[in-house]
């Protein structure tokens, strides 16, 4: 990941991804793999104590909640596996931006660059800073909310001290991993996108404007860079397909939750 440069739109998903350890080839730090199995841990931990309060659900409201809460954690974990098992593919990705045209060779592809690139750096700062956001309010929920214990609607598998100040301890930590995972991929993905458009306005506009008399160098370029995207799609698509079909069922179970929610009150 050391290829995306310093004003690069992909900086950002990059530096939230470091949080959590993931900024450098997977090879070169092999404590990275100790973090990994406990952020893991750590996650199938609070999803673990998340379904086993089911049974505690005193009413429907209550038994929604733990499943929102129980959907949120699968989500994260899942991500964050789908994340380690395809790392190598991502870094094949971020080192053909290296190959990839410049836009500021063609002025009219530069110019919709430029005003793509703004609206989607702002929109990776409003996601992350949402998404510290909703990290704070959880995190003041133990202490602004009367007989609220935890973060999550969750009961402990014991009424041990040492047990509950664990889940309530896991529970802050899910939210410093849960952040730089669903954040940090995200935008990482968002920001790949467009750079793979721009390239193909970049590429459209090379061989609307290959002339007669052009020789055939300029033309064997398209067509090799065209080659070099279609590998850039088929890799794109074995690493984002399946996180973002999980990411469409998520938002139809967690919608249709707030739905019954609301419905019930």
């Amino acid at each position: 990941m050391d290829t995306v440069g310093q004003d690069d739109i992909l900086t950002l998903g990059v530096s939230i991804l470091k949080i959590i350890g993931e900024g450098n080839r997977h090879n070169e730090d092999k404590f990275i793999y100790i973090f990994r199995l406990i952020n893991v841990c750590m996650l199938v931990w609070n999803l673990v104590i998340m379904l086993g309060s089911v049974t505690y659900a005193k009413n429907g409201s209550v038994y929604i909640k733990i499943m929102e809460s129980a959907i949120t954690c699968s989500h994260t974990l899942l991500k964050y596996i789908c994340f380690i098992y395809y790392k190598s593919d991502i870094e094949i990705l971020l080192e053909n931006l290296k190959y990839f045209w410049k836009t500021s060779d063609v002025a009219e592809v530069n110019r919709k660059a430029k005003i793509a690139y703004r609206y989607v750096s702002i929109g990776q700062r409003m996601y992350f800073v949402g998404g510290l956001i909703v990290m704070l309010i959880y995190y003041t929920k133990p202490w602004l909310q009367d007989g609220e214990r935890f973060v999550f609607e969750t009961w402990p598998i014991s009424n041990s001290t040492i047990v509950e100040t664990f889940t309530l301890l896991s529970q802050y930590y899910f939210f410093l991993v849960c952040i730089p995972i669903i954040v940090g991929f995200d935008a990482l993905y968002l920001a790949y996108t467009f750079r793979v458009i721009m390239q193909l306005k970049l590429l459209r506009y090379a061989f609307e404007h290959i002339a007669p008399e052009d020789n055939v160098k300029k033309f064997y370029g398209c067509v090799k860079h065209h080659q070099l995207l279609l590998g850039v799609f088929d890799r794109m698509r074995k690493v984002y397909f399946w996180m973002l079909l999980l990411h469409y069922v998520i938002t139809l179970v967690t919608g249709c939750t707030h739905l019954y929610i609301v419905l019930i009150a």
